[in-house]
């Protein structure tokens, strides 16, 4: 497995188009709503992390945030076929040795909060506040 890690900073409208359609692919293959300003919300991430296996990405996820006191790690997404093979792990991991921001958060599906506990999050109390459309 190949772990990749880049600044948007780093990547041309090409590649950030790449990103989007393996990302885009990811997201379908887990079922999520489709994030249709994707490219967009890419070119705008602190970093963009993909894991491959023989070239093909299996996983991806994203650091939002200033850049500076606090980010957000974002859309973690591994393929259904390669999940439970430490590919989630290893993406964190490599935001988390890249990031150098004061605070790194994470919004995640609860179902997922085994995941994220394995791999040193804590729940937090408190509230998310949610503005009506």
């Amino acid at each position: 497995m190949n772990i990749e890690v880049y600044t948007a900073a780093e990547l041309d409208e090409r590649q950030i188009v790449e990103l989007t359609g393996a990302y885009t692919a990811l997201i379908e293959a887990v079922g999520w709503e489709p994030r249709h300003a994707l490219s967009a919300a890419l070119s705008r991430s602190l970093l963009i992390a993909v894991a491959s296996i023989d070239g093909k990405p299996v996983g991806a996820t994203r650091v939002v945030g200033d850049g500076i006191y606090n980010a957000i790690l974002y859309d973690l997404v591994v393929s259904p076929e390669h999940r439970g093979k430490g590919i989630g792990k290893a993406l964190v991991r490599a935001c988390l040795q890249r990031t150098r921001t004061r605070d790194l958060t994470c919004i995640a599906d609860p179902s997922a909060s085994g995941f994220y506990r394995a791999t040193g999050w804590r729940p937090v109390e408190g509230f998310i506040l949610d503005r009506d459309q």
